[in-house]
């Protein structure tokens, strides 16, 4: 005590993308910054962000902290090292880019920093698996790409793939003052579903997968399907399904609920009108009272870095 400073980035994660509910996550070439400061003091913590304090609240309730503690109390310290967080926030929190996985990886990576790196990619994924109950963004937060992850009895397995269709663009569209309350997005899914829509999932997941391999943009295109999930989700966002239908109408490559939203996400090629989308999409939301933003980025292949 105290450690050298260092500073992480976490890229914003999309998942489900389509047909791979809960095991498919992909990361976006937006960031949080976390300026890590270690102080010669115990169990204090503080942060600032350019966010608002219900989003970021500056006191140990804070997502970050919380992670933060967890492999301190694993290796039995019974006092947690001192921490000063400034937080530069690009990731929107509207829901569906992953930015509570951030947190959550912001604080195990730079607690594992300060155990000079004990804990093994694995072993920070499966922890934060554990607070965030599901393993598709944190993937893609920490390791980059196209990630596929599944968390099934506190065991986790992750295979992380590279990107590699570079004419790819993704257009994030999202309400500003709306959010879809994560529980209810999980309450409202039915519990059992067809045979029809269980094999047509499995075959656009693996189709989907395949075309990220192959660097097929046609079978891409074929595979942005859901039959179980997005739907019913698609209740909860005012005009997100009209606003999916006017971007397969305007040559986006697809379009789905990012996550369990609000957040949708577009693939676009340069076939794709990006310009009448991102106009329609806010007419769209502004006929149904909700004020929104869009964000144009690639995916990253680039996971968590720290400086």
């Amino acid at each position: 005590m105290p450690k050298e400073n260092l500073k992480i980035q976490i890229p914003a994660s999309s998942s489900n993308l389509g047909p791979g509910f809960d095991c498919f996550g992909l990361a976006l070439t937006i960031h949080n910054e976390y300026d890590i400061e270690f102080i010669d003091s115990y169990d204090e913590f503080e942060i600032n962000s350019n966010l608002k304090d219900e989003f970021c609240p500056n006191n140990k309730e804070n997502l970050f902290y919380k992670a933060f503690q967890i492999l301190f109390r694993k290796e039995g310290f019974n006092k947690i090292p001192s921490i000063k967080v400034e937080l530069n926030a690009q990731i929107p929190c509207s829901g569906g880019f992953g930015s509570s996985g951030t947190a959550v990886l912001g604080g195990l990576v730079a607690a594992n920093n300060f155990l000079e790196c004990k804990y093994e990619e694995s072993e920070l994924l499966k922890e934060a698996c554990l607070i965030e109950k599901h393993p598709d963004n944190v993937c893609a937060s920490l390791l980059g790409g196209f990630c596929l992850s599944s968390f099934e009895d506190e065991k986790l397995i992750s295979k992380k793939i590279d990107w590699q269709l570079e004419e790819v663009d993704i257009l994030m569209l999202y309400p500003l003052d709306f959010r879809v309350n994560t529980d209810e997005a999980r309450k409202i899914l039915k519990e059992n579903h067809p045979i029809k829509s269980s094999v047509s999932n499995l075959s656009n997941s693996a189709f989907f997968t395949a075309a990220v391999l192959t660097e097929d943009l046609e079978l891409l295109k074929e595979s942005i399907k859901d039959k179980i999930h997005e739907q019913e989700r698609l209740q909860l966002i005012p005009g997100a399904s009209e606003i999916i239908s006017m971007a397969k109408e305007q040559s986006a490559i697809g379009a789905t609920i990012s996550g369990s939203g609000a957040s949708l996400i577009v693939f676009l090629d340069s076939k794709s009108n990006l310009d009448i989308i991102k106009d329609k999409a806010k007419e769209i939301w502004a006929k149904n009272k909700l004020e929104s933003e869009s964000i144009l980025c690639k995916v990253s292949n680039s996971g968590a870095l720290i400086y």
